[in-house]
């Protein structure tokens, strides 16, 4: 059942931080713009738990791992380290809330690097796919993962035609 879901969060990251990393047009877009980045930021943290957290000892939710997918602590030991602007971002507040504390600052008036993110996800996502036994998941979809993440892997920047659908 994770398969689809899965797949389709590395797809989303991967593909909202290639349309990001294009300029913008018009005024207009600065909306469009702050949606996008803000659908990244959901899917980045998706991803930063299901490859770097643990399960809890008593675990009574059916939240998936990376490490469900292998014996125990081999995924620990396979999988890089959390990069320092993944883990500054998916700790930062998430601002779904309004609340009377803190104070918001603007969207735009943020620095939100998400092509320098998508380039630190992209080597756990590679290795996963790399060492995660392929009959778990539904065929193909595995691969497709890989390929989502090789857009961001050694400096290469996605292109319009690694975006399209």
């Amino acid at each position: 059942m994770l398969t689809e879901h899965l797949f389709y969060e590395i797809q989303m990251t991967f593909f909202l931080a290639a349309q990001l990393d294009a300029p913008t047009g018009a005024r207009i877009d600065v909306s469009a713009r702050n949606a996008q980045i803000e659908a990244f930021t959901f899917h980045l943290r998706q991803l930063s738990t299901f490859f770097w957290g643990d399960p809890p000892a008593d675990r009574r939710e059916r939240d998936a791992f990376a490490s469900d997918y292998f014996p125990a602590s081999a995924w620990a030991r396979a999988r890089p380290e959390l990069p320092p602007i993944i883990a500054k971002s998916v700790g930062a507040p998430d601002g779904s809330r309004l609340t009377y504390v803190g104070t918001w600052v603007r969207p735009a008036d943020q620095v939100w690097d998400v092509v320098t993110q998508a380039f630190a996800l992209a080597p756990v996502v590679v290795r996963f796919a790399d060492t995660v036994n392929h009959t778990q998941f539904a065929p193909g979809y595995v691969s497709g993962m890989k390929l989502c993440a090789e857009m961001f892997v050694g400096g290469h920047r996605a292109t319009d035609s690694d975006i399209a659908a």
